[in-house]
Order: structure tokens, then C-alpha cells, then sequence
């Protein structure tokens, strides 16, 4: 063999190096390229479950911001309901004292008539007896019978007052009660639960009592 055909040999056995040693290098290369468009698909994956998250996240505040303000529009209508009650109450109160005043005036007017009847009673006998003055009889009666329908007049009237006074006291008790129920019925609100922590409890024990016979409300959690 010739010094020529040895160095062709030569060539021809690096030419088929190169040529493996480039097909082994596109081979990598189209590895690379398969590897790099997973790692894009994983990327965009992990993109859209980031949006997905922040979705959520968002609906998960904007929940949040719905119950806090249905919590304080709660809180809004429970105060409201106690303010009314406290004036109911004030209200009650105001009507019981005219009540026991007027119940008083009344038993006052009843004794003063009671006592003109006994008088009246009294100087008629008296007046039966002394004939001699007739004239100042019949008017001393006159008087006594006038003083005595005046207090019989104004009896009647203290009794009318009295009852009208007492039909409005069992009224302020029944808008009382009527409060106390709807302020039951705002402190029974009730709010979805989940076990997700991105929602708002609120516990209220309401126990209310009446007399501490009659109970109004739940008696209970709500």
C-alpha cells in the first residue's frame, strides 16, 4: 500500500469519526431541544395552576369581604334593635309611672268623694234637723250636690285616663317583646362553614330572659 492510499485510508476512517461523533451531537441536540419544550409545558403548566391559585385566592377575599360586611350590617341591624328596645323600655317605664299616678290620683279622687258622700250625707241629716233656716239649707245642698257630681264627674274621667294609660303600657309590652324577638332573630344569622381557612365564623351564645319564666331567643349557639 502506498503512502497515498494509507492517508486516504486515513481520512476516510476520521470523516466517518466526524460523521458519528455529528449524529451523536444532533442526537443530544434534539434530546435538548425535546427536554427544553418539557420544561416549557411544565412551565406554562405551573403557570396557569399559579393564575388558578390566585383565582381562587381572589374569589377567597372577595368571599371573605362579603361575609365581613354581612357580619357588620348584622352588628348595624342588632344595635338598631337595642337602641329600639331601650326605648321601648324607657317608654314602658315612663307609661307605668303616669300609670301609678294616675291609679294614685284616682284612689285620691274616689276617697274625696268617698268623704263629700259621708259629709254630704252627714249635713243632710244635720240640715233635716234645724227647720228653722230652710233657705240656707236648700243652698248648702245645692252646693253639696254640685261638689259631689263635680267629683263624680271627675272620677269618671281619672277612671278613662287610668284605662287609656294601661292599654298603652300592654301596648310598649307587646313592642317590647316584638323587639326582643327580632333581636332573636338577628342573632340567629347563620354563616356557611368550610374547612378551607378563607371564611369567617362567628359564635354567638344568645340566652335572653323575661321575667325569668317567659325566654325569648334561641337558647343555644347560632
Amino acid at each position: 500500500m502506498t503512502t497515498l492510499q494509507r492517508q486516504l485510508s486515513q481520512l476516510q476512517q476520521q470523516l466517518k469519526t466526524t460523521k458519528q461523533n455529528r449524529n451523536s451531537k444532533e442526537q443530544q441536540l434534539e434530546t435538548a431541544k425535546q427536554n427544553l419544550n418539557s420544561k416549557e409545558q411544565q412551565l406554562e403548566t405551573a403557570k396557569q395552576n399559579l393564575s388558578s391559585k390566585e383565582q381562587q385566592l381572589e374569589t377567597a377575599k372577595q368571599n371573605l369581604n362579603s361575609k365581613e360586611q354581612q357580619l357588620e350590617t348584622a352588628k348595624q341591624n342588632l344595635n338598631s334593635k337595642e337602641q329600639q328596645l331601650e326605648t321601648a323600655k324607657q317608654n314602658l317605664n315612663s307609661k307605668e309611672q303616669q300609670l301609678e299616678t294616675a291609679k294614685q290620683n284616682l284612689n285620691s279622687k274616689e276617697q274625696q268623694l268617698q268623704q263629700v258622700k259621708t259629709e254630704n250625707k252627714s249635713l243632710q241629716t244635720a240640715l233635716r234637723r234645724e227647720k228653722k233656716a230652710p233657705k240656707i239649707s236648700i243652698n248648702l245642698s245645692r252646693s253639696l250636690e254640685q261638689e259631689n257630681s263635680r267629683l263624680k264627674d271627675q272620677a269618671v274621667t281619672d277612671k278613662r285616663k287610668y284605662k287609656r294609660l294601661k292599654e298603652q303600657s300592654e301596648a310598649d309590652r307587646r313592642e317590647i317583646k316584638r323587639l326582643k324577638r327580632q333581636i332573636s332573630a338577628s342573632l340567629s344569622i347563620s354563616y356557611e362553614m368550610t374547612c378551607d381557612p378563607r371564611g369567617v365564623a362567628v359564635i354567638i351564645n344568645n340566652i335572653r330572659f323575661e321575667d325569668m319564666a317567659d325566654r325569648e331567643g334561641a337558647e343555644g349557639d347560632t
